[in-house]
This record gives C-alpha cells, sequence and structure tokens, in this order.
C-alpha cells in the first residue's frame, strides 16, 4: 500500500514538473525579491532551523557558473543530521537562466558522484531525487524530502504566478 501511495505521488511529481516546464516563461513574474521567496518557502521545510546561508566562497567553489545571477541564495544544511538544501537563483535574461540551470544541475550531479553511502543513509533519497526547477528566470534547486519539495513547488508557483 505505501508503495503504491509512493509511486502515484513521484508520478503526480513528474506530472508537475513536466508541466512546469512546458509553461510559457512569461506567465511567471520577474520582480519578486529572492529574500522573499526564501522566505515563503522556509516554514515549509522541517529542519529549515539548521538551514545556514552558503557563503560567497562555498558558492565559487561547487556552484561555479552561479555568480550570473541578479541575486541568489543557497541555504544548506550545517548539522550533519540531514541533507536538506536549497538554492534559488534570479538570472538577469533567459540565457542566463540555462546557464544557472545548468549550472544547478553540474552541481547536483556531482553531490551525487561523491556521495559516501555510510553517511546519512536515510537522507540519501534526498539527494538522488533532487532537481532542478525553472520558472520564467528564477532557477530553484532543491534538495528535500518529496512532500516538503511538493509544498515548496506549490508556494513558490503561487507566488510567482
Amino acid at each position: 500500500m505505501k508503495q503504491t501511495l509512493r509511486i502515484s505521488a513521484l508520478a503526480l511529481l513528474l506530472l508537475f514538473t513536466f508541466s512546469l516546464f512546458s509553461c510559457n516563461n512569461a506567465s511567471f513574474r520577474d520582480d519578486v525579491a529572492v529574500s522573499t521567496l526564501s522566505d515563503t518557502i522556509e516554514p515549509l521545510i522541517a529542519n529549515a532551523a539548521h538551514l545556514d546561508t552558503a557563503d560567497d566562497d562555498y558558492l565559487r567553489f561547487n556552484l561555479d557558473g552561479t555568480e550570473i545571477a541578479a541575486e541568489r541564495v543557497v541555504r544548506l544544511s550545517v548539522s550533519g543530521q540531514s541533507l536538506d538544501e536549497y538554492g534559488i537563483f534570479h538570472a538577469p535574461d533567459e540565457a542566463s537562466t540555462a546557464a544557472l540551470s545548468d549550472a544547478c544541475n553540474a552541481y547536483l550531479k556531482q553531490r551525487n558522484e561523491a556521495w559516501m553511502n555510510e553517511y546519512l543513509v536515510e537522507e540519501y533519497p534526498k539527494l538522488r531525487d533532487a532537481e532542478v526547477i525553472t520558472m520564467g528566470n528564477y532557477v530553484f534547486y532543491f534538495i528535500l524530502s518529496d512532500g516538503e519539495k511538493d509544498q515548496v513547488i506549490t508556494a513558490l508557483t503561487e507566488v510567482l504566478q
């Protein structure tokens, strides 16, 4: 029963994700501050109190190419008990949006390739299932549980439409 529910939830998430990609980028607002988007989703993340803002050195080393964002924030777990993490990037134009999406995908790929199986085994599905979402000129990545990702994507969609 649980397996069927998980498969159904995953199928709905994929359907929702594909519908986001097929949306016309012009239907999303382009005037929302990254800090506002971060403030919108933080209450939806159970471990938000354990997230810290990544500094420029972390971003330069780990998320190369994201300096083209007009605004950006990466919040990641510093407690060592969770892998929860997200990034929000506001691109100045459509070409930059594609480049930011590529940079986020490369980061998630690198994180997966560097994964050590003995570390936080129960948290790995968050990383394995992490994804990059684009809404207009905003690029997001999420390393969160499926339920939290669903809530976060819904909240961001509401704010940006």
